[in-house]
């Protein structure tokens, strides 16, 4: 399922406006008066970056009020939409409730189900575009936007500052939201923030065993820790780390070959974690199914644990693609077979959505070499149904049996995947 920011619209996106004659602050009217905020081009960017679609929710009711005609309404959001383009931004969608109870327009005259507070705008996106609302903000400059979010299951930011007023009025009409920043920009900060949090927990939750082993991983014999850093020839300058995650291969890889590494991930946070842990050279977030990178630009491409999160026909011209970036060699490691994993970490892009053999694999030139034993870890896995007490003797048993399925792939929870090219970037024998 997919992520969304849910965003107000006048005092969030663009500047209200101060109409004196009425004594009034509300939306802008004319084309003229619309105008965007400071950052908020720069804050749409950044919440895509962060795999969250933005998308607009918005009580507009000027035309039902006579304010404004809808052809003048349609101006206003087609500037809008050409100002936030104009700095590299875009809505995903937009939703407007155009209704209100007292309104001079009789067919906009109705108490109506799409006007905030009540959530219906935001259930309505939520089942266009698949998105999952208890992992979605609403973000808004009333308590309007943050009951409806609140109705809608998602997290809350108010944008703008405290008040006692204010607060007086969330008590009484339960609308305190889950954050308050100052602007567009800060609420990013901390939606990232929420989601650096979220994986700190999850690495702080492992229990002190499963933290030795993750610790000792690379020095195990046929571990897939081990086996990645072990088939690097030494001959290789550069390698791409593609998909590289918080940063654990990296580290490794840092840690055992004197090698300028590249790691790329569409994920902030797991980037930022990187940078912080110094696991690689330099880093680039991008979308792993489209890198940016010319023919033969690095030594060496390692792709771990990636595919499994894209489609079967993204996987594969993913898989195609790293043999074109590579000059030497191309190393994947892959679950063995369906191995249900649902998102963590708050990332939208972890959950699993294709399946691979062994044979699919050798089919692309690759030595297939297995790891574990298949069926033990993962959502449904035997190790799951084990007490955690006695999870450190099923640790003991993947590298009792590792000689074994190293050889016979099929019946390993995962497979590293090796490849040597030749000059021309075909393949030319296999890494042993």
């Amino acid at each position: 399922m997919n992520r969304a920011v849910f965003l107000d619209r006048d005092g969030v996106i663009n500047e209200l406006v101060y109409y004196e004659e009425h004594g009034i602050i509300d939306s802008p009217f004319t084309v003229n008066q619309m105008r965007l905020l400071p950052g908020v081009a720069e804050a749409i960017s950044k919440f895509h970056e962060l795999g969250f679609s933005a998308i607009l929710v918005s009580n507009q009711p000027g035309i039902a009020k006579g304010y404004l005609s809808e052809e003048t309404f349609e101006q206003i959001k087609e500037k809008m939409r050409g100002q936030l383009a104009n700095e590299g931004a875009c809505l995903d969608r937009e939703y407007y409730c155009l209704h209100h109870p007292d309104a001079k327009v009789e067919q906009l005259k109705v108490n109506c189900e799409c006007r905030k507070p009540k959530p219906k705008l935001l259930l309505q996106a939520a089942g266009e575009l698949n998105i999952d609302l208890s992992q979605s903000w609403m973000i808004g400059d009333g308590l309007t936007d943050i009951k409806a979010g609140k109705s809608a299951g998602c997290r809350t930011i108010l944008l703008g500052k405290m008040k006692c007023e204010i607060c007086r009025l969330m008590d009484e009409e339960d609308g305190h939201p889950d954050a308050i920043a100052a602007n567009l920009l800060e609420a990013v900060a901390k939606i990232e923030e929420k989601a650096s949090h979220a994986m700190g927990v999850t690495n702080r939750s492992a229990s002190s065993w499963e933290g030795l082993v993750n610790k000792v991983a690379e020095y195990v014999p046929f571990t897939a820790s081990n086996l990645v850093w072990r088939f690097l020839d030494d001959s290789n300058k550069s390698l791409l780390d593609a998909g590289c995650g918080p940063g654990k291969s990296g580290g490794i890889i840092k840690r055992h070959k004197s090698i300028f590494s590249v790691g790329v991930d569409i994920f902030r946070p797991y980037l930022q974690h990187c940078k912080e842990n110094h696991t690689h050279d330099e880093l680039i977030q991008c979308n792993i199914i489209k890198l940016p990178f010319k023919a033969k630009s690095f030594d060496v491409v390692v792709c771990k644990e990636v595919i499994e999160h894209l489609d079967r026909q993204e996987g594969d011209e993913l898989i195609k693609e790293l043999d074109q970036i590579a000059r030497r060699q191309v190393i994947i490691t892959t679950p063995v077979g369906v191995y249900q994993q649902r998102e963590y970490d708050s990332n939208p892009f972890q959950e699993h959505r294709s399946a691979r053999e062994p044979s699919d694999l050798r089919c692309y030139g690759y030595i297939v070499r297995g790891v574990g034993f298949r069926g033990m870890h993962g959502e449904g896995g035997f190790q799951s149904r084990i007490p955690q007490a006695f999870r450190w003797l099923l640790d003991i048993l993947y590298v009792l049996v590792g000689p074994f399925v190293y050889f016979f792939p099929k019946f390993a929870c995962y497979m590293v995947c090796t490849k040597r090219l030749n000059k021309g970037g075909q393949s030319s024998g296999n890494i042993h």
